[in-house]
């Protein structure tokens, strides 16, 4: 076996435990599944010792084959329709989802007479000059022909994907997807070639091979689809280990935050296993935070000084710091103090105090916002502030000093 033939293999296998766990949802979603478990175990499994075995067993020496190919027609039809339903909400999905269920149907009766109506002995020679048993070639032709028609529909969806996607790496990969499957018909194409120059008398039993008519086709089709499947595949990988290095360098600035103001914490995200969608993800989750954070140093403005920022700026501008630098201590200074004003038992104030800076639209820059003010908390000069802060506001025995319209101790 080449490289070409384990690749896809690996790939195939790799895509099919991913998906293993949406078999217990709907039915629509468990075609996906489903065709590439049966795909992975055709080409895993060496389909040779299978049919002699079930020839000797039926007496039916091309049973095997047509089984095969019936296999891969429905597998095919599931895969195309899986990707359909994705956007079945528009009338040309479900115009394609009937012509794909009549192509599927007719070409399931066209392998079934070529079965039992066509006799063995017609284009033996032909067949025989390339290497094939008579049935399971014109089998193999049946399919490549279903296979070129429903190559051409997978890539009107994938392109048509490409166009509604705003991911780039979503956009490339259904791109690329959708020019593999171009190319598809291309694998039949070598075939039909090799049968029509014999018939017609261009050439000799044997001058074409089909294998190499067709190989170019489906090695640049498998090269393209690897690359499609795995460009969105790897930038997934990488946005997930961006976006666990922001949970683990948030975990500061969210225990500083949340707990002081427990009403911002949102709802837990549903188990895994009633979840197909896959909502408790690293993303959700950094999203949770993000959230949770942003909500809680709003939240935390009532009980702020109006003129702390004012006060933390000027104090850090004295110890040397610049924008942003300047900025984003400021931020980790003050939600400091909020935070341990509100826990001294501050009573919330009437006039709100401004926030520090308002937060960002854009949820990737705001989470690289607060990841900077989390990395801000344990500068030294920061902690410096916010102890000059905190003497500043103290009276002699280290407690908050006395509001101006408090009665008068006893």
């Amino acid at each position: 076996m080449t490289v070409l033939d384990v690749l896809p293999i690996v790939v195939i296998w790799a895509a099919a435990l991913w998906h293993a766990p949406k078999l217990a949802g709907p039915l629509w979603q468990r075609w996906m599944p489903v065709g590439l478990l049966a795909l992975a175990l055709c080409l895993t499994i060496r389909l040779d010792p299978v049919s002699d075995w079930i020839s000797e067993r039926t007496g039916m020496p091309n049973l095997a084959v047509l089984l095969k190919h019936s296999l891969a027609v429905v597998v095919t039809g599931a895969w195309l329709e899986w990707a359909l339903l994705l956007r079945a909400t528009d009338e040309p999905a479900h115009r394609l989802l009937r012509v794909t269920s009549v192509l599927r149907w007719t070409t399931l009766a066209g392998l079934l007479v070529t079965y039992l109506r066509v006799p063995d002995s017609a284009n033996a020679e032909f067949f025989a000059g390339q290497g094939h048993d008579p049935a399971a070639a014109r089998h193999e032709l049946v399919f490549t022909l279903y296979l070129a028609v429903t190559g051409l529909l997978a890539a009107r969806v994938f392109w048509h994907k490409s166009r509604l996607a705003r991911d780039p790496a979503v956009v490339w990969g259904t791109r690329l997807l959708a020019t593999a499957f171009v190319l598809t018909p291309g694998y039949g194409l070598g075939r039909l070639v090799a049968l029509t120059a014999y018939a017609t008398g261009h050439t000799a039993p044997g001058a074409f091979n089909t294998t190499r008519l067709s190989w170019p086709f489906g090695a640049v089709s498998v090269l393209l689809i690897v690359a499609g499947v795995s460009i969105p595949g790897f930038v997934t990988l990488s946005r997930t280990w961006i976006a666990r290095r922001r949970l683990r360098r948030l975990r500061t600035l969210w225990t500083l935050v949340v707990p002081a103001i427990p009403d911002t914490v949102l709802p837990t995200p549903p188990d895994a296993r009633t979840d197909p969608l896959g909502l408790g993800t690293t993303h959700l989750r950094l999203v949770r935070r993000v959230v949770e954070i942003r909500d809680g140093m709003l939240a935390l403005r009532r009980y702020a000084d109006p003129d702390l920022c004012e006060r933390l700026r000027a104090d850090l501008e004295g110890r040397g710091l610049t924008d942003p630098d300047l900025e984003l201590a400021t931020v980790a200074a003050w939600t400091i103090l909020t935070a341990d004003a509100l826990h001294n038992g501050r009573t919330p104030q009437r006039v709100v105090a401004p926030p520090p800076r308002p937060p960002k639209a854009n949820l990737d820059a705001e989470a690289q916002r607060l990841v900077d003010i989390a990395s801000a908390l344990r500068r030294p000069r920061t902690g410096a502030c916010v102890e000059a802060i905190r003497e500043a506001t103290a009276d002699t025995v280290g407690r908050p000093p006395a509001r101006e319209d408090a009665p008068p101790a006893a």
